[in-house]
């Protein structure tokens, strides 16, 4: 039988057909609010141009620090070495910018800076020179405005997604990890907080709208890390109340009508089934599932995920039309493991 006593389905294709649709924005993925807090780690974005990953000096936090090894850029922003983050808010509010940085000059106003910008608005310099911070990790993190117009960096945001972009500005200057919070957030500067949940992956295939009327979609919720074995898939918009499995491959399709029922197939040879996990949407219309990267599921048993490799995810599950019982398919999720 196929899924859920629904038509039987062989599925063995590759790509035959044009596969259209958004990718995600960010190759880091989207860092995720938690009770007014975001913080992110500097080594979450790839290494660029002229930012050098270090470990040398001790009290950095991760995996290392990221230190300008470019010209000074003092009047040209954004010209190079340009670090962007995605981040999604829930709460709409003014968020205070702390960066755990670091300069070694025995100026206290040398090396101590950096170009920051959040969306599309105006590159700003942001800086630290408190006394006890040359050669010191500090929090402190302000806008220079203007003469005497230096206030503690922040943004007023509203909920949703939005992008910061940090780009070199003066040469030695060491960033370890940044914080976004609202004011009295636990944590806000604890150093030992744990890096926000990514959502990540990227979507493909268009999928055909179910009987709640929208097309459902799948992310990666956690970690792309091997190591951290931290994947949650979660799948959206979807009709209350229905049954249904994840199917996965290492390949992509494009069948409409699969199985005969109402969806477009969006994986291909060599798929997985999650059987062993039928899950219900509920009342939300959402199903979430923490799987494990060492173990997923392949017709002649599971295998081990190795790093580099992108697996291709959807969320095959009963529906209803005009014509009476049928099943449908999410949207594809390709996700590719760090």
């Amino acid at each position: 039988m196929g899924l859920l006593g629904l038509a039987t389905m062989t599925i063995t294709g590759t790509i035959t057909g044009t596969i259209t649709g958004a990718t995600a924005s960010a190759q880091t993925g989207t860092f995720l609010e938690e009770n007014g807090l975001v913080a992110i780690q500097f080594e979450s974005s790839p290494q660029i141009d002229d930012w050098t990953l270090s470990t040398i000096t001790p009290g950095h936090t991760g995996d290392g620090y990221f230190r300008w090894d470019g010209p000074d850029l003092f009047f040209s922003p954004g010209a190079s070495g340009i670090l962007g983050f995605d981040f999604e808010i829930e709460t709409a509010g003014e968020w205070i910018l702390s960066v755990h940085n670091r300069h070694e000059d025995p100026d206290p106003t040398e090396q101590n800076d950096v170009w920051i910008r959040m969306d599309s608005d105006p590159w700003i310099k942001v800086f630290s020179n408190m006394a006890g911070s040359v050669g010191a990790w500090t929090w402190e993190s302000r806008f220079d405005l203007a003469h005497n117009d230096q206030p503690q960096a922040s943004y007023v945001l509203t909920p949703g997604t939005h992008r910061i972009e940090f780009s070199g500005r003066s040469f030695g200057f060491k960033m370890d990890r940044f914080h976004l919070y609202l004011p009295g957030a636990a944590g806000a500067t604890d150093v030992s907080a744990p890096e926000s949940t990514r959502r990540f992956g990227e979507a493909y295939c268009v999928a055909a709208n179910n009987s709640s009327g929208q097309a459902s979609v799948v992310s990666a919720i956690g970690h792309p890390s091997l190591a951290e074995n931290d994947v949650t898939l979660r799948t959206e918009q979807l009709p209350n109340h229905v049954l249904g499995y994840y199917i996965v491959s290492r390949n992509e399709a494009y069948v409409t009508g699969a199985g005969g029922g109402s969806g477009n197939l969006c994986v291909g040879a060599g798929t997985g089934r999650y059987v062993g996990n039928v899950l219900s949407s509920g009342s939300a219309g959402a199903v979430d599932l923490a799987i494990d990267t060492g173990s997923i599921p392949q017709p002649n048993g599971a295998v081990a995920a190795v790093v580099g490799e992108v697996w291709r995810y959807q969320f095959w599950h009963r529906d209803t039309s005009g014509s009476g019982p049928t099943s449908n398919f999410s949207r594809g999720l390709r996700v590719t493991l760090e």
